[in-house]
This record gives structure tokens, sequence and C-alpha cells, in this order.
């Protein structure tokens, strides 16, 4: 528990901000996601979970101006579990973002696993093109097979003071927990700082997702965003069908389900 807390205070104290990409997984689930495994968007939420994916995976996302791309490995071949992530976000006619990354993880003892994601921010506009070279660091721990804790610091490196604050790369730290019961019920619960590493209202997030049938995955969410000051309810629905995983997640605000965000991911194992 003591080096927990002490990586967990190393990790805050850093210069970081949130993960670029949230697949549909997390996004039906209220956001959640750092301590659990997935394929996909592990090299996004948090690389130190890349240990605990097996074999060669395929990973692409789509929701409206947005796409998301990755290549994850890890088999008796590779030195340590690898993620190639692409993000690009098509915010207007004249201005774009773009994210090129390469994630790598290892176990550093036997329940434990450390993660780092170097990565290259890029924002481009019809006047100019900005770039920011980036890192992120996680870490995973699982007491129990059941049991998965993980603690992610983004965007390490200082800010590039040209990008303008509404698409410069925001400070955050965030810790979460991820719980299996039974192998049918899973629960998530996360955590995030605030912008500058503020914890005084952090936001919360977390759901469940159950197996309806046994390729048939429903989820549910909530996430209270105190920095936006804004309630939001998510779903989903998943098929983990034995060639590919399909999914599919909406997130909304709570009182009246406006302004929906839809996304739509797909896991092809190889």
């Amino acid at each position: 528990m003591k080096s927990l807390i002490l990586l967990f205070t190393i990790f805050t104290s850093l210069n970081v901000w949130s993960q670029i990409h949230v697949g549909a997984v997390s996004t039906s689930t209220g956001g959640s996601g750092r301590g659990a495994v997935q394929s996909g968007d592990a090299g996004f939420i948090n690389p130190a979970t890349l240990v605990h994916l097996k074999g060669r995976s395929f990973y692409t996302a789509y929701q409206p101006g947005k796409t998301a791309l990755s290549l994850s490995e890890n088999t008796k071949d590779t030195i340590w579990a690898s993620s190639l992530g692409y993000y690009r976000d098509q915010i207007s006619d004249r201005t774009q973002i773009q994210d090129v990354r390469l994630a790598v993880a290892e176990f550093a003892q036997q329940k434990w696993s450390l993660g780092i994601a170097p990565h290259y921010y890029q924002l481009e506009t019809s006047e100019r093109r900005f770039a920011q070279p980036d890192v992120d660091v996680g870490m995973s721990f699982t007491p129990t097979p059941n049991m998965g804790i993980g603690i992610v610091g983004y965007n390490l490196m200082d800010d590039n003071k040209e990008i303008a604050q509404g698409y410069r790369p925001e400070a955050t730290s965030a810790i979460g927990i991820n719980y299996i019961y039974r192998s049918f019920l899973r629960a998530r619960l996360d955590v995030q700082s605030q912008k500058g590493h503020k914890w005084s209202e952090p936001t919360f997030g977390g759901g469940i997702e159950s197996y309806a049938t046994r390729w048939i995955v429903v989820r549910v969410g909530y996430l209270s965003d105190r920095d936006l000051k804004q309630e939001m309810a998510s779903g989903g629905i998943g098929f983990d069908m034995p060639r590919f995983r399909l999914n599919y997640g909406v997130v909304a605000q709570a009182q009246e389900f406006r302004d929906p965000r839809h996304v739509v991911d797909l896991s092809i194992p190889f």
C-alpha cells in the first residue's frame, strides 16, 4: 500500500493531462477504464495494462469527426508488450488534431506493471501548424485475478505555450479500479483530477458491464464532470465474438440526455 501511495504521489506531482482517446467500452461506463484490461485503446488510456493482453490485435474506433487506430502485440516473440496508435480529430474544415504514439509495457514485479507511451501531438490550422512531443506513464497493480488498479499520468513534458488554450493538452492525473464478480459482472470506478492537478473537485466516472448472453455485453455508466459542471449518463452494448469484438457506446447530459456522443469500435485479434 505504501508503494501504491508513493507512485500516485509521484504521478500527481508531474505535469500531466487526460488521455486523448476513449473507446466505446470506456465511454459506455462513464469514461472509466484505467484499472481495466481491454484491447484497442489500452495504449491511450493506460499503457501499463498492455502486459495483460495476449497475442496481436488490430483496433479502430469512430465517432463523428474523430478516428482512432492501433496495433498491439504481446507474444513470446516480443521483448515488451507494445502498441502503435494514431488519433485524428477533424474539429472543423480549418482545424484538426493528430496524435501518434508508441506504447510499451513490462512487469516490474509479479503483480505490478509499468507502461510508457511517447507520443507526438499536432494541431493544424489554416494559418500554421503546432507540434508538441510528449509522454504518458501508467502503472497497473493486480492484487487478485479479479481486481485491477491503475494510476496514470498524461503529458509529462512541458506544454507548448504557442498552442491556444482551448486546444492545448491539459494537465491531469487519474486512478481507476476494476473489479470482476464471478466472471459475468464487472464494475469500474475512476477518479480524475481537475486541470492543473487540482483535487478539490475531482471528476468521478464509473459503470458496470454484464454478459446478457455468452456473446453480448450490456454496459451502463455515469460521469460527474466537476470541471465542466456536468452530469453525464452513458450506456452501450458489445458483441464479444470469437473472431472480433464490436462495441458501441453513447454518453450525454444526464438530465435530459441532450447532446449525445456516439462511439463505435472494432477489435480483431490475429
